[in-house]
């Protein structure tokens, strides 16, 4: 009892009470800084992964577009001489 009555008396005691759970609170929010900070990389991450593969869709559809229109070129041309 007499402890209880110089814990509630004690202004160090309420002081530390204080600090501890102010630290526990920023511990808290340091840890959900960290986890959006964590899943934002990974959304950076993910959305690269997918523009790059996308650039290499691009490239690919360029490359058919490019021979198809070599192609159509060289069909004309193949039939201009024979028209001759």
């Amino acid at each position: 009892m007499n402890a209880m009555r110089i814990y509630k008396q004690s202004d160090e005691i309420k002081e530390m009470q204080r600090k501890i759970s102010a630290a526990l609170v920023n511990k808290e929010r340091s840890a959900q800084i960290n986890e959006g900070q964590y899943r934002r990389q990974l959304d950076l991450e993910h959305d690269c992964h997918i523009d790059k593969t996308l650039l290499q869709v691009k490239e690919v559809q360029d490359l058919i577009d490019r021979d198809a229109e070599a192609r159509r070129q060289q069909d004309r041309l193949q039939n201009k001489y024979s028209l001759q």
